[in-house]
């Protein structure tokens, strides 16, 4: 059960979800964001890896049936939602939409959050 807490905006990041998968396995395997298991789950733990795959694909679909649900039809809070990727490859151009965002502006011209941004 998860904790509850009030909130005025939602940042939703989302990633490929081969990608996802794959890491949060490695992260569940390893206990560790960097370190990569000395095996292959597919080829190695074909039956576990199956498992896996098909358990994360439904957990993820209800986590984001939820998100949506609250934000867009319930209009509990406005999301944005950023890709993992483009943070990484434009980093600039995605944070400067999500302080946009965050603090309720068209323009961060001149302000210290741009300044942290460059």
């Amino acid at each position: 059960m998860a904790t509850k807490f009030a909130s005025d905006k939602v940042i939703c990041c989302v990633r490929n979800p081969l990608d996802v998968i794959l890491s949060f396995a490695s992260l569940s395997n390893t206990m560790s964001h960097s370190a990569n298991p000395e095996f292959d789950y597919a080829t190695d733990y074909p039956e576990w890896w199956a498992w896996w795959v098909k358990t994360q694909a439904i957990t993820h679909a209800k986590y984001f049936e939820i998100l949506l649900r609250h934000c867009t039809k319930e209009g509990k809070n406005p999301i944005y939602i950023c890709r993992y990727e483009d943070l990484v490859s434009d980093s600039k151009k995605e944070l400067d939409g999500i302080m946009k965002f965050l603090l309720d502006v068209e323009d961060l011209s001149g302000t210290n959050c741009e300044r942290r941004i460059d």
